[in-house]
């Protein structure tokens, strides 16, 4: 235990001493005091929500409530037109929310507060004319190669292979990755990106990772791309890639074709697919005042978590297939403030406390959402005062 906190504070000091290093560096110029070429960044944010009905540990429950906080601070130092460095952390704090029937009961709730690396990389990147740009990546950076996605999708990065399981972390559809990417795009149409990784969110850790992607835009509205990843391609412990049952001792199976017993492994090959259409740009022109940025997108993603079948484990590839699709509605303030939040207000209750009661939140959520949107559209309009949101996105997800 001291040794796991010492090493930590080990680690938080090197951030702590490369921040400074970057901030003196950014104040040394000749001309004086000039901190142009430090940004400093950061976000906090509150997450709750209801699970409305789930099984945990082969127990059932209902309408079971999560919370949790991130504060995030990042130092951002651009060294030249061609190379930037950055480091940043996030702290987050949750709380215990497994069903009562699985927790022990002389214990009460439990509120957790950890600390990690948000990112510690060098960017380096360079415009090659009118043709396009070639960018290098190194350390460990959050990487997302889906903008549309907020809650589900990006597979790739986010699901392993053998077990395939779906991991749903939301609002961070990003992914921390350690190690490197070579990006190169072409007239802002065309991108291609190539990652060697290590893993460490999921075991068995640093086994390497080779990915490849692709994605094409047309004119703003067309976004289509693809993927395939070679993960744990290389085992760093073959002990720990080799997929380990409850008891310990590694899962085998027979292979009929070779008269063999052999081991299963966590290695696998997995493939995406994804697209973007927005309709918008059909038949309204761009910076139109009703319509956002992000209003009307329709998106969407699969993805094979395993090529390969194995005896009586994973007998089904179409079993392996998760696939989303996503929304982005209208964010206008009579319908982001008004009808919207009725509609979840009115079922959200009605799930909970039946017909009646539900239409009596929904009708005050209604008014009270409809008042707002006006008062917050006026001031937009009159005022300046720009209280819209940036976008309402809905998704749904099935897993078989």
């Amino acid at each position: 235990m001291i040794t796991k906190f010492v090493l930590f504070r080990i680690k938080l000091y090197v951030v702590l001493g490369a921040v400074a290093v970057f901030a003196l560096s950014a104040w040394s110029d000749d001309d004086g005091l000039d901190t142009g070429k430090l940004i400093i960044t950061g976000f906090g944010s509150h997450e709750t929500g209801e699970i409305l009905k789930g099984r945990h540990m082969n127990v059932d429950f209902a309408h079971q409530w999560l919370m949790r906080e991130f504060v995030n601070i990042s130092a951002n130092y651009t060294a030249n037109e061609h190379f930037r460095l950055a480091v940043g952390m996030t702290g987050r704090i949750w709380y215990e929310t497994y069903p009562d029937a699985k927790r022990n009961p002389w214990f009460p709730r439990k509120q957790y507060i950890t600390v990690y690396p948000h990112v510690a990389s060098g960017v380096f990147s360079y415009d090659v004319g009118n043709i396009g740009q070639l960018e290098m990546e190194f350390g460990y950076f959050p990487f997302k190669y889906n903008p549309d996605v907020r809650n589900l999708g990006a597979y790739l990065f986010r699901c392993n292979t053998y077990p395939p399981s779906v991991i749903t972390n939301f609002d961070l559809t990003y992914s921390r990755l350690s190690g490197g990417r070579v990006g190169v795009t072409i007239k802002d149409m065309f991108n291609l990106q190539l990652l060697l990784t290590q893993e460490n969110e999921l075991p068995s850790f640093y086994d390497p990772s080779l990915s490849l992607l692709a994605d094409v835009k047309v004119k703003k509205m067309f976004d289509i791309g693809a993927g395939i990843q070679f993960n744990r391609f290389i085992a760093a412990d073959s002990l720990a890639t080799w997929a380990m049952s409850r008891l310990g001792t590694p899962s085998t199976y027979f292979d009929t074709v070779d008269s063999v017993t052999k081991t299963l492994t966590h290695a696998g090959i997995k493939m995406m697919s994804r697209f973007s259409f927005d309709p918008k740009r059909l038949f309204i022109p761009e910076g139109n005042g009703f319509f956002g940025e992000n209003d009307l997108r329709l998106y969407g993603e699969i993805a094979l978590l395993g090529l390969k079948d194995y005896p009586i484990y994973y007998q089904d590839w179409k079993k392996r297939i998760p696939r989303m699709i996503g929304f982005n509605w209208p964010t206008h303030e009579f319908l982001s403030y008004g009808i919207i939040p009725g509609v979840l207000g009115y079922s959200l209750r009605a799930n909970h406390d039946g017909m009646n009661k539900a239409l009596g939140t929904g009708l005050i959520t209604e008014t009270s959402g409809l008042a707002f949107g006006t008062l917050s559209w006026l001031a937009r309009k009159y005022l300046d005062w720009n209280m819209r949101p940036d976008l309402c996105a809905v998704e749904l997800e099935y897993y078989g």
